[in-house]
C-alpha cells in the first residue's frame, strides 16, 4: 500500500539513531539489538502509512510522537506528504534537549 509519503530523517535523528545503535552494541545482545531496529523499521511503515496516527505533541502543534519503546519516542511533522523523522529521543534525558523546534 503506497498512499504517497516518503520519510526524510533530519541529521539530529540520524545522530540519535546512531547513538542507540552504539549504545545497544555495547550493552545489550545482538538479538536486542536486532529486536529494536525491527521494531523501528515496522513503526516506521505504519507512519509512512498512516501518518496522522499518532497524537500531536504537545511541545509542538504541527509534530506527531510516537512512543516506540519506554525509553524511546519518534517525532515527526508531515508536510508535503514528506514525513520528517526529528529525533529519536529518549525520554530518560532532560527534555530541554529535544529539538523538534
Amino acid at each position: 500500500m503506497n498512499n504517497g509519503y516518503s520519510l526524510f530523517w533530519t541529521d539530529e535523528a540520524n545522530y540519535n539513531y546512531d547513538n542507540i545503535i552504539i549504545y545497544l552494541d555495547s550493552n545489550w545482545s545482538i538479538k536486542e539489538k536486532s529486536d529494536f531496529v525491527k521494531k523501528l523499521e515496522k513503526r516506521l511503515e505504519v507512519i509512512k502509512q498512516f501518518p496522522e496516527i499518532f497524537p500531536k505533541s504537545f511541545l509542538s502543534p504541527n509534530t506527531h510522537r510516537s512512543v516506540l519503546t519506554e525509553q524511546i519516542t519518534i517525532y515527526y511533522p508531515i508536510e508535503n506528504h514528506i514525513i520528517k523523522i526529528l529525533s529519536l529521543f529518549d525520554v530518560r534525558q532532560d527534555p530541554e534537549k529535544l529539538k523538534i523546534q
